[in-house]
């Protein structure tokens, strides 16, 4: 009889505890959320090309002088390129293509100028040159050395920059571009901190018939960089 009821204690026992475990499990609860995405980029263009510059200088120049134009065509020809009174250049072929993804800016720069053996015939810097950066114009004949000349125009180029938003064509921004021209006047200019004469002038085409050595030359590299905006 012992027996009996402890057998039905042990099961009464075992079914409250299969009672009570399976109302536990079944009341246990979370918050759960979940999410996902997923996104794909690419190298944003660039595709930015710049033309060559070239033709600042000649080896030939037409006549100005409508008194003889219909004779005489060209008022210089050498076999080098040279400048002299009268004679005018600018600098071309500065041709900036591409459409970029990107915000950009475009600078200049002005490298390895050489002003050499430009003198009168008191021995002085004599350099009657004028230089225009755009809107700009410096003139040779208002600094005391061809470092000081050179210098200005360097800084004047550095200058000069612009920037663009993404997509721009920069094809179509070519009137934005810089512009570099020079000239010689045929007479002097007057304000100019030195005096352009013909003694001068004629001085320096004389003076490189002394030898290589004292050939008045001018160089100058011009360098346009276009630059990815952070």
């Amino acid at each position: 009889m012992k027996k009996n009821v402890m057998m039905r204690s042990a099961s009464l026992l075992l079914v409250m505890v299969l009672l009570t475990s399976s109302v536990i499990s079944g009341t246990f609860a979370k918050y759960v959320s979940a999410g996902s995405g997923t996104d794909t980029a690419r190298v944003a263009k660039w595709g930015v090309e710049i033309a060559a510059f070239d033709g600042m200088f000649s080896e030939t120049y037409t006549t100005h002088d409508s008194a003889y134009s219909g004779t005489i065509t060209n008022s210089v020809v050498s076999g080098e390129k040279v400048v002299a009174p009268g004679t005018e250049g600018v600098m071309t072929d500065l041709v900036i293509t591409g459409q970029p993804e990107v915000a950009v800016k475009v600078n200049y720069a002005v490298t390895d100028i050489v002003i050499a053996n430009w003198i009168d015939n008191e021995g002085k810097f004599y350099c009657p040159l004028f230089i225009t950066i755009n809107t700009v114009t410096l003139c040779g004949l208002d600094y005391a050395s061809p470092e000081a000349f050179a210098t200005a125009i360097s800084d004047n180029v550095a200058s000069f920059t612009k920037a663009y938003e993404p997509g721009t064509n920069l094809y179509e921004k070519q009137a934005e571009n810089m512009d570099i021209s020079w000239r010689w006047a045929f007479e002097g200019a007057a304000g100019m901190v030195n005096t352009q004469t013909d003694v001068k002038d004629t001085y320096l085409g004389n003076w490189i018939l002394r030898g290589e050595l004292h050939k008045p030359v001018i160089s100058m590299k011009v360098t346009c960089t276009v630059t990815q905006i952070d």
